[in-house]
């Protein structure tokens, strides 16, 4: 029971960091167009 808490926590993680990441990625990916676009 507790090895399975602690397995679907780490998959709970792994799944946040990576929506994290990709939230990182469409910032940057919108910055750098707004900037590119102005100049």
């Amino acid at each position: 029971m507790v090895q399975n808490k602690i397995a679907s926590s780490d998959i709970f993680t792994a799944f946040y960091f990576c929506i994290k990441q990709i939230e990182i990625i469409i910032v940057n990916e919108t910055f750098n167009y707004s900037f590119f676009s102005i100049k």
